[in-house]
């Protein structure tokens, strides 16, 4: 366990995802995987980590998460493209995309600010 505290948004089964936070990023995706972490994910299991974001709070941590759940896809999206699990897959982020396929946009509306409070 550590002082840091991390924002991390989850693919699930169904195309479903998940954001939330912790300060112990593996334990709590194991325990997310094993049915015990929430009732969200006891229905739709995680598949993959696709972006995780570090605060040094649990404070701000929980602001971040409180703006994030806001966002529609689009704006976790954007969110994401900053803060991906695996910089090389941008696929993992793509195919979260309900709509037809269409590139990552750089905020989630025009003129809007892909960035939690911190």
């Amino acid at each position: 366990m550590t002082d840091t505290w991390i924002l991390y948004w989850l693919a699930c089964e169904h195309q479903k995802t998940y954001v939330g936070i912790t300060n112990d990023l593996a334990k709590r995706f194991k325990t997310h995987q094993a049915g015990r972490g929430g009732r969200f994910t006891r229905a739709f299991r995680p598949t993959a980590i696709l972006a995780v974001q570090p605060f040094p709070d649990r404070a701000s941590a929980s602001r971040a998460e409180r703006w994030l759940k806001a966002q529609g896809v689009a704006g976790k999206r954007a969110w994401a493209r900053n803060h991906l699990s695996d910089p090389a897959d941008q696929s993992s982020v793509q195919a979260i995309d309900r709509e037809a396929v269409r590139p990552l946009r750089e905020s989630a509306e025009p003129g809007g600010n892909a960035e939690p409070p911190n």
